[in-house]
């Protein structure tokens, strides 16, 4: 009988499991191999998928296989070691393989497109282009600049001749000469080219960076994660730029993650300047296009250096020697739907596997990593000073009970405005609420407009003179709110667009900006307006968290930070830490400059503990009290949790799903400190026309939580079918919203 060749595929699809084929016969068995990219027969359609193994010993013979479609890439384009990363994340989320594993391809490549080796296309002057620039025939004023641009540069790509030509239509006239054969092109394959490094831009390091960068030198080959824990301003970025140029001298590779677009735009602006060709970036905002060449880039080693937010820990690197997580402890990094791997958990498994060293930088490490450097699992090595500014920035606590605020905000803040603009100085305000007001009512009969979709009170946005829900995004206009016949509508509560117009009314002549996700800067958008932060051009910036991190404002020496109550006294149990850290990552926005700076809080609670302990002790003293009650609570980092969601349109369908999850689940359950919780409705109980409830497990012991669901997955599924109810599994999860 003859031996059959089976090929185990990851399809990219929802479905969970690992599928069987058989080879092609126009193909060829010895044309296949793993991590190359296939097109194959699934359900009623055309799948693609990635070749897991290659085995010619079929375990069911008589079970009758489809044949692989054909092939996409002649050669495996994934080096093993990615492989071996997508399946930890799928199983360690429980998340299906063939999604986990589609994330390893920029999205052009998720699809049923061949991929081509990139080729870098550069122009010449042919010998009929000269003799026509010679005798001067027929050529147009922009059609001679080219010639005698190619003629005195020579081999050049468009990209370069622009350089020269900024003005012109490149394209076009390429076109045109290309017609009449008076240039000519020659494809080159790409090939990585010595990296450069600036020495200009290199910033001479104080002693407490120098120490770092040894520190962190000496425990190369140790590989545990160190954490870079410098407080704000403290120059962690010149530390990165260090080390960095350390592993390009020995031709290795670097991946810096950043939480958010604007950060990453930021360092890949700073990094650029030290290491010119050798940088590239990778996020959302990038076309597909952009995004492959990038990928293909990182992939052959043209590129050295990567900067990207978290999906960029997916990208396959030639010769990677170094991670660096910026802001590690940004709930960013946390994928919030579909496939919610974390993208700094996903790095430091990534530097496990390939054994190399990872960075995780930040001036308020998160307490997992403060855990895991308590337990001697990570090192740490700080910086404790500024890097510019002398001294951090005063503290000042405003009494919201004590002093009137009008708009949001007090005689007391806007004295102090006064006073720095008056010494030519720059102010930000920092309101974590988007829109004009968060609620608005009719202050005749009390209704208040609510979402259709979601039960949830809706924004008012006065520029746009619209009522929005910030959930799931439907909008009517403010005209058509009708409530009474003597409707009196009064906007209660702040948000950024409130707080500009009090800010313009109080300073006419000031230059204000507002940075929200309202505003839809594009990248470049919003690094233009940051551009002009720095360069002194802007007075007052008013924002959310898009300008809490890492931003460098050397003329801001004036915070303020109105209203952070709402998160001191929520029900996430995560909600005091995400407070503290934004608390201090703001007012490092006021510790750049050589100035001290001031920062005022205003706040209705200004005893609260968590306010208390960070101007009293800093997040040091913070921390400290937190980790013993997380301990004395048995909440993470001392237990894992994990949650199971489930979303509805029929809210009993929840209920039933859940109900009979848990009572599979606590049939399993054999940790004696393991709890399966009641269920328990989402902080948004609807969205978008969907309940929403979980149910969390909680454990002392990781292992045990995971082999709990690792075992009923397949059960749970059937319930979910059964049930006609959406589900989800999140580990570590940083809420319930």
């Amino acid at each position: 009988m003859a031996v059959k060749t089976c090929i185990r595929v990851a399809v990219f699809s929802p479905i969970r499991g690992q599928f069987n084929y058989l080879p092609n016969e126009n193909e060829g068995v010895s044309c296949y191999q793993k991590g190359q990219r296939v097109v194959v027969p699934f359900q009623s359609s055309e799948r693609v998928g990635v070749i897991l193994e290659i085995s010619k010993n079929l375990q069911k013979p008589r079970l009758k296989l489809k044949k692989i479609g054909f092939i996409l890439d002649e050669k495996s384009i994934l080096p093993s070691s990615m492989i071996k990363l997508a399946e930890w994340a799928s199983s360690y989320y429980h998340y299906p393989l063939g999604v986990a594993i589609s994330n390893l391809f920029p999205p052009s490549l998720r699809k049923k497109n061949p991929y081509k080796k990139k080729q870098t296309v550069k122009w010449q002057i042919s010998t009929a282009g000269k003799i026509a620039l010679k005798d001067n025939e027929r050529l147009g004023k922009r059609q001679k600049q080219f010639l005698n641009t190619l003629l005195n540069s020579g081999l050049s790509t468009l990209q370069e001749i622009a350089l020269d030509l900024p003005d012109m239509q490149i394209n076009q006239v390429a076109k045109r000469l290309e017609s009449k054969g008076w240039i000519k092109r020659k494809i080159e394959l790409s090939c990585s080219e010595s990296p450069k490094v600036d020495k200009t831009q290199l910033v001479r390091l104080n002693k407490e960076q120098s120490i770092a960068v040894s520190f962190i030198g000496e425990q190369a080959e140790d590989k545990r994660p160190i954490v870079l824990n410098g407080v704000t301003g403290s120059g962690k970025t010149e530390v990165y730029i260090e080390i960095i140029r350390k592993y390009l001298q020995a031709s290795k590779q670097t991946i810096l993650l950043a939480p958010e677009i604007t950060l990453a735009e930021h360092l890949y602006n700073r990094l650029q300047k030290v290491f010119p060709n050798s940088v590239g970036i990778a996020h959302s905002s990038y076309s597909n296009s952009q995004r492959l060449s990038t990928w293909d880039s990182c992939r052959t080693g043209e590129l050295k250096i990567l900067i990207g937010t978290r999906s960029a820990v997916w990208t396959p690197m030639q010769n990677l020697g170094l991670i660096i997580v910026d802001e590690e402890h940004d709930s960013s990094y946390r994928q919030q739907d579909g496939f919610m791997y974390s993208g700094r958990d996903t790095a430091i498994v990534r530097a496990k596997f390939e054994n190399i060293q990872i960075i995780l930088g930040s001036a308020t490490p998160s307490l997992e990593t403060l855990r895991n450097i308590e337990i001697r699992k990570f090192k740490q090595v700080f910086l404790t000073k500024g890097a510019v500014a002398p001294k951090p920035p005063l503290w000042e606590i405003v009494n919201l009970k004590q002093f009137n605020s009008e708009d949001g905000l007090t005689e007391q803040l806007l004295s102090k405005i006064s006073h720095t603009l008056s010494a030519n100085e720059q102010v930000l305000l920092f309101l974590n609420r988007r829109g004009y007001s968060p609620v608005v009512i009719c202050t005749t009969c009390g209704h208040k407009p609510i979402c259709k979709n979601c039960d949830w009170t809706m924004v008012y946005h006065k520029f746009s003179e619209l009522i929005v829900c910030h959930h799931c995004g439907y909008s009517q206009k403010m005209s058509e709110f009708n409530c009474c016949y003597r409707k009196k509508i009064k906007p209660i509560g702040l948000g950024t667009e409130r707080i500009y117009e009090a800010i313009k009314k109080n300073f006419p002549e000031a230059v204000v900006e507002r940075v929200d996700s309202d505003i839809g800067y594009t990248s470049t958008g919003i690094q233009q307006l940051f551009r002009r932060v720095a360069e002194r051009k802007v007075d007052i910036l008013i924002g959310t968290q898009m300008v809490a991190k890492g931003l460098d404002f050397s003329g801001i020496t004036l915070i303020g930070i109105l209203n952070p109550d709402s998160a001191l006294y929520s029900g996430e149990f995560k909600a005091e830490e995400r407070l503290a850290q934004l608390l201090i990552q703001v007012s490092g926005r006021a510790a750049r400059a050589m100035k001290r700076g001031t920062v005022i809080l205003q706040s209705a609670y200004p005893e609260h503990p968590i306010i208390d302990k960070l101007i009293n002790d800093g997040y040091a003293g913070y921390v400290k009290v937190a980790l013993q009650e997380r301990k004395i609570h048995n909440t993470p980092p001392f237990s894992m949790f994990a949650l199971i969601k489930s979303t509805s349109k029929i809210e009993t369908r929840i209920k039933n799903f859940l109900d009979s999850v848990r009572k599979t689940l606590n049939a399993f359950t054999q940790h004696e400190n393991t709890v399966v919780s009641q269920n328990i409705p989402m902080t948004l109980y609807k969205k978008a026309g969907f309940f929403r409830c979980g149910i969390i497990i909680r454990c002392e012991s990781k292992v045990e939580v995971q082999k709990l669901i690792s075992r009923n997955i397949s059960e749970i599924e059937k319930l979910a079918k059964l049930n006609k109810v959406r589900w989800s599994v999140e580990l570590d999860p940083e809420g319930m919203l």
